[in-house]
C-alpha cells in the first residue's frame, strides 16, 4: 500500500538532511520540506531532482515533465526503502 511521505515517522523530521541511494548508483542528498513536510528536496540544488527524473526519463534537462513521458518509461511512482535512521534506496527501474 502506497502512502504519502509525510506519513508518521518513515524519513527524517523536516529539515533534517538524509541520503537517497537509487537504484542506478547515484546519491541524493535530500531533506523534507514544505507545509506538513510533504516533499522531497535535494537541498545543494532542487533542479538536482529534477535533473535525476529527467535523466532517467531520457528528456533534455529543461523539457517538462508529461505523463506521456512516464507512460513511455512505464512508471509512474518511486518506492523508498529505509535503510537506516537517515539513509534510504530509492526503487525507479522500469518494470
Amino acid at each position: 500500500m502506497r502512502s504519502p511521505i509525510n506519513n508518521g515517522d518513515f524519513f527524517t523530521p523536516l529539515g533534517q538532511p538524509f541520503t537517497v541511494l537509487t537504484d542506478d548508483g547515484q546519491v541524493l542528498h535530500c531533506k523534507r520540506w514544505q507545509q506538513n513536510a510533504k516533499a522531497i528536496h535535494t537541498f545543494h540544488s532542487n533542479a538536482e531532482m529534477g535533473l535525476y527524473f529527467r535523466n532517467r526519463l531520457g528528456l533534455p534537462s529543461e523539457q517538462l515533465v508529461k505523463k506521456a513521458d512516464l507512460t513511455r518509461y512505464g512508471r509512474y511512482d518511486v518506492c523508498f526503502y529505509k535503510l537506516n535512521i537517515d539513509s534510504y534506496y530509492m526503487d525507479f527501474a522500469k518494470p
